[in-house]
């Protein structure tokens, strides 16, 4: 119809020799659709780079929506081929477009933002060089002829701000989609299996009921993961054997793609270097763990004189250690969450998740809890992660009264590594100390100098030397973790959305309201 009406154009168009009413009404329409196809092609060229499906053929459609445009507005022959052209370009490459997922789903990120808006900011000076022959007066807005490219040029540019500034509110203001969980025991049943295999103690983290869990074809090993906007993290490294491990992890890095979502690894250690590499991606350091070998671990020596004066006042001042073992009786669940609320009252933010133990009495009851206790009364506790019989333990909560704070965890800690090297196992992690050991030269990555420095002089928010200190006084192995980026993701982006994963959003980080 519209081909009919643009052929027509001269005859319908024009009366006396002067334009008519047909023609004027088509090179406005034009001029609004070309508007309209612009914002519409500039909204899905973001599509497009994701590899979208639906943003693919709604591209067609306003590439042809552009062609009509052109032609009613002015039989632009010119800019109607090379969109005609851009169309037939675009016709081959429907496969490679097979990403079925929402087109505003993740990815609008600031630097798009920070692109529309110089693109609109230089529209703008062009239209006012173009047309600065022409004064602005108010008549403009009103003036309908067929001869009056400027009133065209001054409502489309109306049409257009308006148009992207309605899409990016609503990127901005639309509420955020929810990653529910489902509490699933025989998925619990089959992670404690693989666990018991294993004997990887973050492996534990599985079981906490925040996190997402993916198997293995077989069911010989998972990896745990949640999703924060346009990114799927995963914590850790996937747990299993060596080669189907590999597996899982491609598997899950091809799923997230596919879904147009970004997969990130967070606090990988050492063990799939070659993993990480062969599949592109690039390792940040985040910080140390520290981990002590039991057999070596002793308080005798001049290096552990004061500690072990310390632990011995603390003997002779009733402290005691005692590991219980699950199920847990609901009484002793209701004494600890006792303790566990007074700790947090005195904490900033509320209680923290994803790579952070919670005070849930489910996942509690999967795990050893050791207390504290003086005169029979609990001081303090923590929860092992870790199997009876395993090798390898964690330490995970570690919450205590404020107002017994001396010497408490330092008790629990020696206790600990006592009553564990006493039963055969080898080895107790004591958690990582956040941003240790980056390294501090001028030719160092951006983001391992910045974390230092927020490390040596971010004291006011986090105590990070103090931490590591207090982990030093154990003598152990530090032991490096990393957060593995697929091409082209933004560490400081991706750190940022990992901080606001654990401490459940930007308000919490904070405060408790």
């Amino acid at each position: 119809f519209w081909m009919v009406i643009v052929a027509l154009m001269p005859v319908l168009g024009r009366q006396g020799g002067e334009p008519g009413l047909i023609t004027a009404m088509l090179a406005e329409g034009g001029t609004q659709l070309c508007a309209l196809a612009g914002v519409l092609l500039i909204v899905l060229s973001h599509g497009l780079v994701r590899r979208v499906r639906l943003a693919y053929w709604l591209a067609l459609g306003g590439l042809m929506l552009g062609v009509v445009s052109v032609l009613a507005a002015n039989l632009d022959i010119d800019n109607a081929v090379v969109l005609t052209l851009a169309a037939v370009v675009l016709l081959p490459f429907r496969g490679a477009f097979h990403r079925r997922v929402a087109l505003t789903e993740g990815g609008y990120g600031p630097l798009w933002f920070a692109v529309i808006l110089g693109m609109v900011a230089s529209a703008a000076v062009f239209f006012f060089l173009a047309y600065a022959a022409h004064p602005y007066s108010n008549a403009l807005w009103l003036d309908f002829t067929a001869s009056s490219p400027t009133p065209r040029a001054l409502r489309a540019g109306l049409l257009i701000s308006a148009l992207l500034l309605g899409f990016l509110l609503w990127l901005t203001l639309r509420p955020m989609r929810r990653f529910t969980f489902s509490v699933d025991p025989e998925q619990d049943v089959a992670v404690a299996e693989i666990l018991t295999a294993q004997d990887v103690p973050q492996g534990w983290f599985a079981l906490t009921g925040d996190k997402c869990v993916m198997f293995s074809p077989d069911r010989s090993a998972f990896l745990m993961y949640a999703q924060r906007g346009g990114m799927r993290v995963v914590l850790g490294d996937p747990v299993g054997p060596s080669e189907t491990a590999r597996q899982l992890a491609w598997e899950f890095h091809e799923r997230a793609v596919s879904e147009g979502l970004t997969p990130v690894f967070y606090e990988v250690s050492t063990k799939n270097l070659p993993l990480w590499i062969e599949m592109g991606y690039a390792l940040h350091k985040i910080g140390e763990e520290a981990v002590v070998d039991l057999q070596k671990f002793s308080l005798t020596g001049s290096k552990f004189k004061t500690m072990r004066a310390e632990q011995n006042r603390a003997l002779r001042d009733g402290f005691t250690l005692e590991i219980a073992s699950p199920p847990h009786a609901p009484e002793l669940i209701a004494t600890l969450r006792d303790v566990s609320d007074a700790w947090l009252a005195g904490q900033k933010g509320r209680e923290k998740g994803f790579s952070i133990g919670r005070f849930d009495p489910r996942y509690l009851n999967h795990c050893e809890i050791a207390l504290i206790r003086r005169d029979g009364e609990i001081l303090g506790f923590a929860n092992l992660l870790g199997g009876s019989g395993a090798r390898h333990f964690a330490i995970d909560l570690m919450r205590y009264r404020p107002e017994t704070a001396d010497g408490v965890m330092q008790f629990l800690f020696i206790g600990l590594i006592e009553a564990l090297r006493d039963r055969g196992a080898t080895e107790l992690s004591l958690g990582l100390a956040p941003l240790a050991g980056l390294p501090d030269r001028a030719s160092a990555r951006l983001t391992s100098r910045l974390g230092n420095l927020i490390y040596r002089h971010g004291g006011s928010f986090y105590n990070f030397e103090g931490l590591r200190r207090f982990k030093q006084k154990f003598r152990p192995e530090w032991r490096p973790h990393y957060v593995a980026l697929p091409p082209g993701t933004s560490p400081y982006l991706a750190l940022t959305e990992i901080t606001l994963l654990i401490s459940g959003g930007a308000r919490n980080l904070l405060t408790k309201d």
